[in-house]
């Protein structure tokens, strides 16, 4: 298992939901084919090209559990 499938396996995992950095999440969308689309200040919106669409703040290290549940959502 590589980098990429262990770091999409930490997303999707209900336990991990606390543990996930803004670097990480970023990281498994980029993969998943979400492209940065805008963001000023500590906001970043990220786009799929089929519509799919979802907005992290970067407020510090770790991104809150919402904002994994949601990721977790998009790549379903």
């Amino acid at each position: 298992m590589g980098k990429a499938e262990k770091l999409k396996a930490k997303i999707m995992n209900p336990d991990q939901v606390h543990n996930v950095t803004f670097a990480e999440a970023v990281s498994v969308l980029e993969r998943a084919g979400f492209v940065w689309d805008l963001g000023t200040g500590s906001h970043q919106v990220y786009r799929h090209p089929d519509g799919r669409r979802i907005t992290l703040p970067k407020h510090g290290n770790l991104i809150k559990p919402i904002y994994v549940s949601q990721i977790r959502g998009l790549l379903h």
